[in-house]
């Protein structure tokens, strides 16, 4: 929980520093970094996203958090948290640096996809569960 909350006030403080000003634009004069840099971070966003969402999905992980239950969630779950904050600070941050929207519109859809990994309790126990079988009706 103090990585979700940690990763969401260090891009909150980007904004407020950057809002103020504090942040130069020093790096406004080279185009081709804005325009490669660009690129990376919504490659990296694009692949990043559907990649964390379905991470406890996936068959290995998933009897790693059955069988290892708490030191397999803390380990893949701060993975996931980290797979989509450290893109937000690095686009939030870029959005200061290179004065381009499409920094901000990354760093806000990385925000929202942090919602459904929030790490509550009972989602923790949900995903270190065993997944119910349901039985299908004979016909």
């Amino acid at each position: 929980m103090a990585l979700f909350v940690g990763g969401i006030v260090i891009a909150a403080i980007i904004a407020l520093l950057g809002e103020l000003n504090v942040i130069t634009d020093c790096f406004k004069k080279f185009e081709n970094a804005n325009f490669y840099t660009a690129v990376c971070l919504e490659l990296i966003t694009i692949v990043v996203i559907p990649f964390a969402l379905k991470l406890f999905n996936f068959k290995k992980i998933k009897n790693l958090l059955v069988t290892q239950q708490d030191r397999a969630l803390i380990k893949w779950g701060t993975f996931r948290i980290l797979l989509l904050i450290v893109p937000m600070i690095a686009n939030t941050l870029c959005y200061y640096l290179f004065d381009n929207v499409a920094y901000g519109y990354l760093a806000i859809i990385l925000l929202l996809c942090l919602c459904f990994v929030y790490p509550s309790m009972s989602r923790c126990e949900d995903e270190c569960s065993e997944p119910e079988q349901t039985e299908l009706p004979e016909q």
